[in-house]
Order: C-alpha cells, then structure tokens, then sequence
C-alpha cells in the first residue's frame, strides 16, 4: 500500500481542496497568449529576485508558506524560478497574481508521462475580479504545452475556476481518524516462536526509525512499488535526498526481517503521509502502525489520521 508523497508537503490550511486533473491544450478557446493579459498587465516567468514578493503576496492571500518552507521549496532539485508565472501592476511593479507550474513525471506502471503540477494559485481580492485567475490558468495551459507535458494535476481549494478551464475533479483523498489505543487493538499479534530452542527458523524482524544511511532501501522499496501502480511520481536520488533532508516530514520508519528491507512509513505529526509494504501479507505495514500507534501514546496524542488510496485495507 502506497501514498503519493506530495501527501507530504500540502499546506497545512484545512481546505487544501480536492484533487484535479486537466488534459494539456484543453482550455477554453479564448486563450490569452503568454504576455499579453492587456495593454497594462501581462503575465510573464518569475525571476530570482521575485522571491520575497512572491513569498509576502502567498503569505497574504494563502496564509502560508513560512519563510522556511518557500526556502526549501526552491532548494528542490531542477527547481527554476521561471517556473512560476506572476503579473506585476505596471505602476509599482507589485506582484498582484502567482501560480506555480511544477514538472513531474507520473508512473503508470511501466509507462511514463510528463505532466505539471499546478501550486499556489494565489491572487489579491481586487484583482480576483478581473478574471487573473482564468488568465493565470491559460498562461499554464499554454506554457505547459510548450513543456512537452500532457496532463496538470492540482489540489484546488476554489474548484471553480479549475472547472471553467476544463479540468475533472478526482474527489478527496480518503483520510481515516483513530485512536491509538483503538489502532493497537485491531493490530494482528506478531507472531512468535513455538518454542526459543527453534527461533531460527524465524525472521529476526526489527522496526526502527531510518537515517539517511538507509536511502538506497527507501529507494528501492518506493520504486517497485511505483512500477505496480498508477499515478505515483518518479523520484531520483536527488530528490529523495531532498525530501529527507527538508524534514517535511516528522519520522521515517522501515521494517527489516534478517536486516533486509521490507517496508516503510512516513508521519508527520500525527498523521501516517505514505505507507509501502512488501511483505506478503502486510504482516510488515502492521508492525510500522504498532509503532506509530505505540509512539502516538507516549507523545500523549488522542488521535492518528491514515491517508491512503480508497481501496487500502488500512481505512477497514
């Protein structure tokens, strides 16, 4: 069982919306080319020194990110400022509109597809009702084309606007509330010897926090999964090291049985953001969560919230 792990860095607003979709090159006719919103306004790429404009107009509009959070975004790797589209007001030069267009390539199973993930669609009230949103949204359409992109995918918090432009709405990820005290409870027992004189006919298994060091595991446990699956994103070393290091999450675990690696989970706070298990009969994914539930207690937290896919076991 398996989370995308852009679970790992939504904002941290309630309405982070549902997730939509949208094929490349479908907008509605009346695109606007890049550049030319008006004779006055114009939405053009982002450059380095945009930075803390863009930083103070999403901190305005959306609430979020921290100054720490919008560092280590741009410290991703393949990162380029231009990949954010802006409109300045010609008096000032003031940003009054952002949205960012992320590349990614999504796995569905052996096939690859280069898609844009769509980020921070954020403009001022006063300028909202001018249609910049329905601009910025063309301008993506038409830039993600030149990309060589197929599809945009996004998590709209105003489903609206996506709608008018054509994308589909895929609904909300299911996320399941528990206690810890309850999820221990439902846990399967892990097995035990018959008897100490025969315990080497048993896996030595051992549940333990990863390090850096344990990349590689990370790594290949998230790759063969991706290539049974549809819609997960491909992620280089690079990027892992990134996402490691940028410490978007609180705590990686990883299941071992006679030190090979078998499973893995990623929390933040109190919520479990990605889970991947090879063993054959989820004994591995079962541990993980009788770790998290057994850390939830001691942190004295009430409650544990799974995300993962409709159809995992883990919501029954």
């Amino acid at each position: 069982m398996t989370t995308a792990l852009s679970t790992v860095s939504l904002p941290r607003r309630s309405a982070v919306g549902s997730q939509s979709v949208h094929v490349i090159g479908d907008a509605p006719a009346a695109a606007i080319p890049l550049g030319q919103l008006n004779v006055r306004y114009e939405v053009v790429h982002a450059i380095e020194g945009n930075h803390l404009a863009i930083q103070e107009l999403l901190h305005r509009v959306l609430h979020q990110p921290t100054p720490v959070e919008f560092t280590s975004a741009t410290l991703r790797p393949g990162y380029v400022p231009a990949e954010r589209l802006v409109i300045k007001r010609p008096s000032d030069r003031r940003l009054v509109a952002h949205l960012q267009l992320q590349p990614q390539v999504m796995r569905f199973r052996q096939v690859m597809v280069p898609s844009v993930h769509l980020r921070d669609l954020a403009v001022l009230d006063e300028y909202e009702v001018r249609g910049f949103s329905d601009q910025m949204l063309l301008a993506a359409d038409q830039d993600a084309q030149r990309s060589g992109a197929m599809i945009m995918t996004t998590r709209a918090a105003d489903e609206d606007v996506f709608r008018r432009h054509n994308w589909v709405g895929l609904g909300y990820d299911p996320v399941s509330v528990v206690s810890p005290q309850r999820l221990l409870g439902q846990l399967p027992a892990a097995p035990e010897p018959e008897s100490p004189f025969y315990s080497n006919s048993y896996p030595r298994c051992e549940t333990r926090l990863g390090r850096l060091t344990d990349l590689a595991a990370f790594m290949g446990l998230y790759e063969r999964q991706a290539t049974r699956s549809y819609g997960p994103l491909t992620r280089d070393e690079d990027y892992w090291t990134w996402l490691i290091t940028r410490r978007a999450h609180d705590r990686m675990y990883l299941y071992t049985e006679d030190e090979k690696p078998l499973a893995y989970i990623i929390v933040r706070g109190a919520s479990l953001v990605e889970l991947v298990d090879e063993t054959s009969d989820k004994h591995g994914a079962a541990r993980l969560m009788e770790r998290v539930g057994a850390d939830a207690i001691e942190q004295g937290r009430h409650s544990i919230r799974i995300h993962a896919p409709r159809s995992d076991l883990v919501h029954q």
